[in-house]
């Protein structure tokens, strides 16, 4: 019996945005090719926590280029040439946002270490395919967001074990004999338990998350836990824990965000001509403040933290420009500079009298 867990994990076609021509063409192009390797990189983040490696077969990037990818289990980086069909080996190493789509786009253990998201956003309109584009690369970011969780990375555990315990059911019947242990290991390791009885009967079982297997408690239902030992009777289960039975007893879902590289583009043109508030500078004050918009899908996602600005403000309280010191995810990071974009200020002062700052401000996006 061959062993395969593809079907859970196979990599969600992008949906058919209608044709772009010229520039649009390639920024649309650029933001499913983002999309796809956030697609990718989120199987890779899965298949860490399994003890086998699932099948991944890397399908080419938006411009028919094949994907590249280094490391192995606890460790990846993943590579897209871009529209040039160059990669840079040099470049892989540098943190940033760059502008075009002739770059590499990194994705390394989790992190995005180089993409060129901020420019390909600037160049979407509010509507047409480049904002539908935009539309499943947010989808797709936050499904990247979510892989990275202990819960759904169990989850993912506990599906994939349950697809191998109905082929291996299915092998029983057939052959009247269990597989081979090293064709029957769950997705921890550990090798399936099949017994078969002289009537047929036959009984499947998985020791769980903990790799323990606990007879006493087989006629006991289970605690909201994978560690529990999953049971299949006769072409059933009749012992299993479900990932929504264990995410409604978690105490704790937050899921970890995905900070963006930092973009050269935010730096405040000319920064040394501002001020910042010490040695006698005052802090400009807040008079109108519109509170963030918390993105519905990152908050039904359970994303949230701090992103941290820079704001330059003029001796007359204007905003002149907003920068971005600490990313938290995409959605949140545009949400907070497009609220702070609305404040209004008294201007900063030294010696009583008005002064350009530069001024940090954190926002948080708290889960209530």
């Amino acid at each position: 019996m061959k062993r395969t867990v593809a079907a859970l994990l196979l990599i969600a076609p992008l949906a058919v945005a209608p044709a772009a021509v010229g520039a649009e063409a390639d920024v649309v192009k650029g933001l499913r090719n983002l999309a796809l390797m956030h697609q990718v990189a989120a199987v890779l983040e899965l298949e860490n926590n399994l003890e086998g490696t699932l099948p991944l077969k890397l399908p080419p990037d938006a411009w028919g280029n094949e994907l590249y990818l280094e490391g192995g289990r606890g460790g990846y980086r993943l590579i897209s040439p871009g529209s040039d069909a160059k990669l840079d080996n040099a470049s892989w190493t540098t943190y940033t946002q760059f502008t075009g789509t002739e770059g590499d786009i990194v994705i390394d253990r989790g992190k995005v270490l180089r993409s060129n998201r901020n420019w390909l956003v600037s160049q979407v309109g509010s509507s047409g395919p480049a904002a539908d584009a935009l539309t499943e690369l947010q989808r797709a970011e936050i499904a990247f967001a979510k892989s990275r969780t202990p819960l759904l990375q169990s989850v993912t555990g506990a599906q994939a074990t349950a697809m191998l315990i109905q082929q291996v059911g299915r092998y029983v019947e057939n052959n009247h004999k269990p597989p081979a242990a090293e064709e029957s290991r769950d997705a921890w390791g550990t090798p399936l338990r099949v017994t078969i009885e002289p009537t047929g009967d036959y009984q499947i079982v998985s020791a769980g998350e903990d790799k323990q297997f606990a007879e006493a408690t087989w006629s006991q239902k289970p605690a909201p836990t994978f560690a529990e030992d999953i049971v299949y009777r006769n072409g059933a289960f009749v012992r299993q824990v479900t990932g929504e039975e264990v995410a409604k007893a978690a105490t704790d879902l937050q899921v970890a965000a995905t900070p963006q590289p930092p973009d050269p583009s935010y730096a405040v043109p000319g920064s040394s001509n501002w001020l910042r508030v010490a040695d006698g500078v005052t802090a400009p004050v807040i008079t109108e403040r519109p509170e963030p918009v918390y993105p519905e899908d990152y908050r039904k996602a359970r994303i949230s933290g701090i992103v941290i600005l820079e704001l330059a403000i003029n001796a007359a309280g204007q905003l002149e420009h907003v920068g971005i010191l600490k990313s938290l995810a995409p959605g949140l990071d545009e949400a907070a500079v497009s609220a702070v974009r609305k404040w209004k200020f008294k201007p900063a002062t030294k010696d009583g009298q008005p002064v350009p700052v530069l001024y940090v401000m954190t926002i948080n996006f708290r889960l209530r």
